[in-house]
């Protein structure tokens, strides 16, 4: 099922920025699923559609968002860098934290990964596990929200003023390569298709 994306679900490869953006939106939602279910059940007993959540919301971070990582680091932020605009040059110290921070949450998915996946298994979370898996989400939903800010404004927004259309055009089609999709063909993939 489609999972609306915010108020252009029409967004390709072809307007890279806007597929980032959007990726933002989809961590918010799985995030805010994650969320969801840990403060309802609270490490008691899973109800099926809970099953089915978490493991949507897993394979989302396991398999996608990882994409989204890369798209930035091997194929925006290059460029960036490589810019000689005094906006570019400014922002390339942002990019260097912001890289840092990937790295960096990337411990905090791994353990929300390991609860997660154990409750599943199991059936249930002891609470101090519980309360834990909440508090790592709520340290991951505060990340983001500041994050993606910066984002937005130190790097995306620089991005479109500064690259041109030529090396838009690249990082759109990297990104639609990344994810197995034809870059001749990518127009052809709207964010809210099942190719992520």
């Amino acid at each position: 099922m489609p999972i609306n994306i915010g108020p252009s679900p029409d967004i390709t490869f072809t307007n890279p920025l806007g597929w980032l953006r959007g990726c933002h939106d989809r961590i918010k939602h799985f995030l805010s699923l994650l969320m969801t279910v840990a403060t309802r059940r609270r490490g008691e007993a899973l109800h099926r559609e809970d099953r089915e959540t978490l493991a949507a919301a897993l394979r989302y971070f396991r398999e996608a968002a990882p994409m989204h990582t890369e798209d930035e680091e091997q194929s925006l932020f290059p460029r960036l860098r490589a810019s000689k605009s005094p906006s570019a040059v400014a922002a390339r110290a942002v990019l260097d934290a912001l890289e840092a921070e990937h790295h960096h949450v990337h411990q905090t998915h791994a353990e929300v990964e390991i609860l997660a996946e154990r409750w599943m298994r199991e059936g249930v979370l002891p609470s101090f596990e519980a309360k834990r898996l909440i508090g790592l989400l709520q340290q991951l939903q505060d990340f983001y929200e500041k994050h993606m800010a910066i984002e937005d404004r130190e790097a995306f927004s620089v991005a479109s003023v500064v690259l041109t259309e030529k090396e838009m055009i690249a990082v759109g089609r990297e990104m639609a390569i990344r994810r197995g999709i034809d870059p001749d063909l990518a127009i052809a993939y709207p964010m809210d298709s099942p190719a992520r």
